[in-house]
């Protein structure tokens, strides 16, 4: 709720109404780099509606400056304004979202996270989609995608291996047998996203273990950095649970 109230009006109001939340998602996918950056302009003013690029390049200042720590609060204050965009719109902003995220020709972890809670938030409201169905209701159906996201989740947030171990460990402990944490090479993007489509078919009743063991591992250090909440916030939003409560989170000098 800080955060929120920290946002610069002219950002808030923009989130707020159709064009701005559009461009409000397009500048914070523009990269530091300023070829890159160019070279997305370039496209998006191509790809955009006038409206929207005008609106892209007036907060691209005002969202550069803003702390790590507000970018995904930021897109979740946008999502309802993008829920009453057209459809015809919303393929078009998907499609200039994608390109924004492919113009340096590698996905973030930040980019992901923004692109899939676009994605979770919205492809069902405008029909690209069915909503998720429930086929998993034992624990050991899903156990080895919780350990994919777990084991994600510990190398996301800690600098030490030590400190990954005891974070994985924490994050397993409701698990009831010994697991060994998978090696780095398995701790990619695209098998956390695989994983956690897998666990976003779990019962009501997984899902909230799943919410828990997801917790106790990146609150294993008592020290929340950007990038696990960011990931959490995007597994919540998969998972459709409540973002639990969490402890203050590491600077953003320490995070970025």
């Amino acid at each position: 709720a800080a955060i929120i109230e920290s946002f610069p009006k002219p950002i808030s109001d923009a989130a707020r109404e159709p064009y701005g939340a559009r461009a409000v998602i397009y500048a914070l996918l523009l990269d530091r780099d300023e070829g890159v950056r160019a070279r997305q302009l370039e496209d998006l003013e191509k790809g955009a509606e006038p409206q929207s690029f005008a609106e892209t390049k007036r907060l691209m200042p005002g969202i550069d400056h803003l702390p790590p720590e507000a970018r995904a609060p930021l897109v979740e204050i946008a999502i309802p304004a993008l829920k009453t965009i057209s459809p015809n719109q919303y393929s078009a902003f998907l499609k200039n979202v994608d390109a924004l995220v492919e113009a340096d020709e590698k996905m973030d972890l930040f980019e992901y996270c923004i692109r899939t809670l676009l994605v979770r938030n919205l492809e069902v409201h405008f029909g690209h989609a069915k909503p998720t169905k429930v086929r998993y209701h034992a624990f050991t159906a899903v156990f080895e995608s919780l350990v994919t996201v777990i084991s994600t989740l510990a190398r996301v947030g800690h600098d030490t291996q030590e400190l990954v171990e005891h974070a994985f460990q924490v994050g397993m402990a409701g698990a009831d047998r010994s697991v060994s944490m998978p090696p780095d090479s398995e701790s990619t993007l695209r098998n956390f996203d695989e994983a956690l489509d897998k666990l976003s078919q779990a019962s009501p009743g997984l899902k909230r273990r799943i919410m828990q063991a997801c917790t106790a591992c990146i609150a294993a250090d008592e020290i929340v950095t950007v990038r696990e909440g960011e990931l959490l916030r995007v597994i919540a939003a998969v998972l459709e649970c409540p973002l639990p409560p969490l402890p203050t989170s590491k600077p953003a000098s320490s995070t970025s």
